[in-house]
């Protein structure tokens, strides 16, 4: 789906290795959470999209890698 290529292309931008876990974390939630909020405002997202967002977000967040 087009909405899980924009949260990746997003997170591809980020710099991993210049952020703290608290810089991540703040990172994460103001900009893809939000923007996920946003779509889920406007179109009923199927569970596995929102399992998708998730799992790219965890992955950012403790791991730097955006598989």
């Amino acid at each position: 789906m087009w909405l899980v290529g924009h949260f990746y292309k997003k997170i591809c931008r980020w710099e991993f290795k210049f952020l703290s876990m608290g810089g991540r974390i703040t990172l994460t939630h103001t900009v893809i959470t939000q923007l996920g909020v946003y779509w889920a405002h406007l179109y009923h997202l199927p569970l596995t999209i929102i399992k998708r967002l998730n799992k790219i977000t965890a992955n950012f967040i403790w791991s730097g890698t955006k598989n």
